[in-house]
This record gives structure tokens, sequence and C-alpha cells, in this order.
């Protein structure tokens, strides 16, 4: 994570698809992370709305959780967690990273992924009612998705939206002092500052 000062504002609105937890060093490469080489968005169309179910309770994924403070920075652990949800034991953030020479600002393309492919690239900015319902739509599926935005404490930071309970968001938070639980999604962000959502799935 990094502290959000008011010089790097302008940064984030000329950066739509920024990758979190980096140093302001690596800017340049933040975009890398999000559109690794050869990784392009998948178009799809939305299904049909699913009827009869509790829009307010959806059990969890089957997710791991990441520790940051022991692997690296949040999106490294988000993405990571994404994958063994998919695959499970496919990789570890320890794995990846070595993959990559040590570095931590992974090419993604370096490690591969279990068959996936970033889906409905609309939603990657937004964070309403449209987008919730497709979070919404994964999650019954036993699919995650990787939130990302400013939090309370004024960090840029990703996380894995795993459930929904009693109509709130749970997250698993890699952040030092979070590793081992989900949590509400409303503890760590105002609305206002989430930025956007990056949805994965299996190849068709």
């Amino acid at each position: 994570m990094k502290k959000i000062t008011s010089a790097l504002v302008a940064t984030f609105l000329l950066i739509p698809a920024l990758s979190l937890a980096a140093p302001a060093e690596k800017f340049s490469s933040l975009k890398e992370q999000l559109y690794s080489k050869g990784e392009t968005a998948q178009t799809t169309k939305a299904p049909a709305k699913s009827v009869g179910v509790d829009p307010n309770n959806i059990p969890t994924t089957n997710s791991p959780l990441f520790c940051q403070k022991r692997s690296g920075p949040c999106y490294l652990m988000a993405r990571t967690m994404l994958y063994n949800t998919f695959s499970p034991n496919f990789t570890t953030p320890e794995k990846v990273k070595k993959a990559n020479g040590g570095s931590e600002y992974m090419k993604w393309a370096a490690v591969g992924s279990p068959n996936l492919v970033w889906v409905y690239p609309q939603y990657r900015n937004r964070w309403d009612n449209e987008v919730k319902s497709k979070v919404d739509e994964f999650l019954r599926a036993g699919k995650p998705a990787i939130l990302q935005g400013i939090t309370k404490n004024g960090y840029q930071h990703a996380v894995l939206i795993v459930g929904k309970k009693n109509g709130e968001y749970l997250v698993n938070n890699s952040g030092p002092g979070n590793c081992g639980k989900s949590q509400p999604l409303s503890s760590l962000y105002r609305e206002k500052n989430i930025w956007g959502i990056f949805f994965y799935d299996k190849k068709k």
C-alpha cells in the first residue's frame, strides 16, 4: 500500500487501471501488472439475472488468504488468491516472485494463469449497481473478483471480494494485521473511493 498525497491524484486520473500498492517510482510499470503482455479482455454479454436467490447473503468462495507483509504488494496477493480459487494450489506469491526474478512488479505472462481470461473490461473503472449485480452473479458461481480503490486510511489498495453477508460484501484483505480472516468491505473503503473491479473467468 502507498499513502495517497495531493501530488498523486493527477497520476491516478491519467492511469485508469492502476495496479496497486506500489511505490511512486514504480508508477511507470503499474499498468503492466493489470494489462500484462499477451493478455486482452474477452468481451462477453451479460447473462440473464438469477431468480429466487437471496441478494443479501452469498456464501464465500473457496479462496485462500495470503499475507502481504510476508510476500509482496496487494495486487500480487489479490491475483494469486483469485488464481488459486479457480485452480487450488496453482501458485503462491513466492513462486510468482521467483518466476519474475524476485520482482514484485511482475510480467504476469511469465507465470501464466489457470486458463483464465479478463472479462467485462467495461467495469474496471466503475462501482455502481450494475457492477455490484455482476459481482453477485460471479460470487453465486463461486468466482471472486478483484476490487481496487483508496482505503479510509488514504492508501491505494486491492482486495479480493469473496462473499456477501447481510448485504455487506466480504473481502480477503492481504494487508498487515488482516491476514487469516475475511472482513466487511465497508470497514476498508468508502463507496466514493472505490475505483472499479477486475473480473476473471475460464476461457470459453
